[in-house]
């Protein structure tokens, strides 16, 4: 860069489309023939932004300013492009500013993200919320965002308009105002990157990967994904006609299906699945009550929201992108967005080829969705049974390898239960899980029965009842869960409430590094790290425990990780609350900031949260490390799912399997310090599996 080159660029976009952006993600938006931009703020150094007028300037009567040339010098010398919101500007600046202005491409190294510095420190992702919790000196303009919102969107559809006929608000006022806006947000997100930013150089580093995996994209089976929305559209319809035929209403007219019910005896507020699965069960088999509302559950199976998201998110080429949110948690897991590749469902077997999952063939899924291709029902239902079975078995079969290409993936296995283990200490369980790998052991699930039953459990063959509730039991209680836990994963009512508190008390009786010893006094990593942030948030001192370390850093608790990275919590606050076991003992507890459920509010902290937080986050380290280490070892990530990556290579290597899972298994010192038992076992194929 030139001597005189500002620090950093600012940046900000406005545009308007007949594309929705929300259905269809920032990438297909970008790419669709209607989309115009309607101005650019910018600013250097965090001075005040200036403005250039689009492409659709002249259609509010102004003219389309001259090229920007001094933002495009700096760009093209390399300075670095911060903006709040790594999928959006890039991908106008990439499918719009470059083609169609001629303006130089911002290389992936370039790009710094506000919202990434936000999530980073456990903020959530809109930009009026961050600027008001750190009460930035300037804040979002949400009256210029409702004036955007008016000249970005089609107006609204009049009756008699032809189906093509897409009208648009031209008012020159409202493309003034939305500059306006345009301008305030590069102020609002210049003061958030100089309280929130930068990020630490290994996640501005991993960022970029981030980047350029979402931007490389995956893959899409178009012909299954649209034949599969015919499939359910035929099985809607049908749902549709029963329904109408049984109550004379629609579907979809859910008070007056509510008023319905009342007939019946049937008093809710809600149609939700939680209802529609407490409900069902206790009607009368072969009733008219039941069947309505088993059609209505029918219905929202049949939505396919997976298949249309998936559709309306496939770009020009086929590929989708930008499916994964960096930091998207507070442990630093990635969410996923659009159509959810984070929370695929696990196919099947029995409903589907009458053999075990692990028995599946690639030749299986092809025979599957060439048959969802079709798009016919009737063949779908004649060859698999239930329909919506089929689809939701070949969701993960959708996504397929580049022509010429394949796919290789792996993930570790259990390695949420082997972090727990080495973070408490448990010495006897790591070792378990070492033999487990070599294969010289039984699997831990039968472990875990064993511990709960007391006598062996020699395998899935041989005990299955006893295995599955030795598997709830290390996916229910790791984290200090009890029978709430236990109902998420265990859907069934063979277990009474009594049941589930015998299996509880037996599993933390042998796993005192997490629940303590009540006739030693030990307590355990549970209050142990419960105690120690508490001490660290009342005292401001920092409190070490076991491999990390609590320190208050401004506004924030942080959690000190193995890495070296920390996990950041807003707002800690200290204050007595009843006992969940005893509502007359009052007990001291932590409470943070988090945004949850679409709303920024309290949380309480105790031990296995705390657990989860670092167990999940010490995970995803792990992974981090494997991702760079697979990129350059020549295995380009299109997909990480959890704890698994997924490239995409032409042709495989004799070697490839042997260094796909070398790379993986490659953990940093600090992992090998907490002696975290690992095993990979990779996999390649043309379809995604799991």
């Amino acid at each position: 860069m030139a001597p005189n080159s500002p620090r950093i660029i600012g940046l900000d976009f406005e545009t308007r489309s007949a594309c929705d952006l929300k259905k269809h993600g920032a990438r297909v938006y970008a790419e669709h023939p209607s989309t115009r931009i309607l101005c650019v703020a910018y600013s250097f150094d965090r001075g005040e932004p200036n403005v250039w007028f689009g492409d659709a300037a002249p259609e509010f009567g102004f003219e389309q300013s001259d090229p920007p040339e001094l933002l495009l010098e700096y760009i093209a010398q390399g300075v670095p492009v911060e903006i709040f919101n790594a999928d959006f500007e890039p991908s106008i600046w990439e499918c719009i500013c470059v083609p169609r202005f001629g303006w130089p491409p911002v290389q992936i190294k370039q790009w710094r993200d506000v919202q990434a510095y936000a999530l980073h420190k456990a903020l959530p992702a809109r930009l009026e919320k961050v600027a008001q919790i750190v009460q930035a000196p300037h804040q979002k303009d949400d009256e210029g965002h409702r004036v955007m919102l008016k000249i970005s969107k089609p107006a609204p559809r009049r009756k008699g308009d032809a189906p093509d006929l897409v009208r648009w608000n031209n008012d020159p006022d409202l493309f003034i105002k939305t500059t306006d806006y345009c301008r305030q947000d590069v102020r609002t997100e210049d003061c958030l990157g100089d309280a929130l930013g930068p990020l630490p150089a290994p996640e501005q580093a991993l960022f970029e990967l981030d980047r350029t995996i979402n931007t490389r994209g995956v893959q899409i089976d178009t012909d299954t994904v649209r034949g599969a929305g015919m499939v359910l559209e035929t099985v809607r319809g049908r749902i549709m006609d029963e329904f109408r035929g049984l109550t004379s209403l629609e579907i979809t007219q859910v008070q007056a299906l509510k008023e319905y019910l009342e007939d019946f005896g049937v008093f809710t507020e809600s149609l939700d699945k939680d209802f529609l699965t407490a409900t069902i069960p206790n009607l009368e088999p072969g009733s008219e009550v039941r069947r309505i509302l088993e059609l209505r559950r029918r219905f929202a199976k049949a939505s396919g929201a997976k298949v249309a998201s998936m559709d309306r998110w496939t770009c020009r080429d086929g590929r989708i992108r930008n499916v994964a949110q960096y930091h998207g948690a507070t442990t630093g897991r990635w969410a996923g967005r659009g159509p959810q590749f984070q929370n695929l469902p696990r196919p099947f077997g029995e409903d589907l080829f009458g053999v075990e999952y692990e028995d599946y063939t690639e030749a299986d899924f092809d025979v599957l969705c060439a048959t969802l291709a079709r798009g016919r029902a009737a063949e779908v239902e004649a060859m698999y049974g239930d329909p919506l079975v089929a689809v939701s078995n070949a969701l993960r079969s959708m996504i397929v390898a580049a022509p010429g290409h394949v796919f290789i993936g792996g993930d570790y296995s259990g390695i949420e239960m082997c972090v727990t283990a080495a973070v408490a200490g448990e010495e006897w369980k790591l070792e378990a899980i070492r033999k487990s790998h070599r294969g010289e052991g039984q699997d831990m699930y039968c472990v875990a029965a064993e511990a709960v039953f007391g006598y062996p459990v020699l395998g899935k063959k041989t005990h299955p009842k006893e295995r599955q509730v030795g598997k709830v039991c290390e996916l229910a209680f790791g984290y200090q869960g009890a029978v709430g836990a236990w109902r998420n994963f265990d859907k069934t009512d063979h277990h009474t409430d009594d049941d589930v508190q015998v299996y509880k008390t037996a599993w933390r009786g042998k796993h005192k590094g997490l629940a303590g010893d009540p006739e030693t006094g030990d307590i355990g990593l549970w209050k142990g790290l419960e105690l120690a942030a508490i001490e660290c948030v009342s005292t401001g001192q920092v409190v070490d425990y076991n491999c990390v370390q609590f320190e208050m850093k401004g506004p924030w608790l942080t959690c000190r990780l193995p890495s070296g990275r920390r996990l950041w919590y807003w707002g800690p606050k200290l204050r007595w609350y009843p006992a969940p076991w005893d509502p007359e003992q009052q007990i001291m507890q932590l409470s943070v900031e988090q945004w949850r459920d679409g709303r920024w509010q309290r949380v309480k902290m105790y031990g296995g949260r705390w657990t989860e937080n670092i167990v999940q986050a010490i995970s995803r380290d792990l992974l981090a490390r494997a991702m760079f280490l697979l990129e350059r070892a020549g295995y380009p990530i299109v997909l990480t799912v959890h704890d698994e990556a997924l490239s995409e290579i032409r042709g495989v290597p004799a070697d490839a399997l042997t260094v796909f899972r070398q790379c993986m298994e490659d953990i940093a010192p600090w992992a090998r310090a907490l002696n975290i038992p690992i095993l990979v076992e990779p996999w390649t194929g043309r379809r995604f599996k799991k």
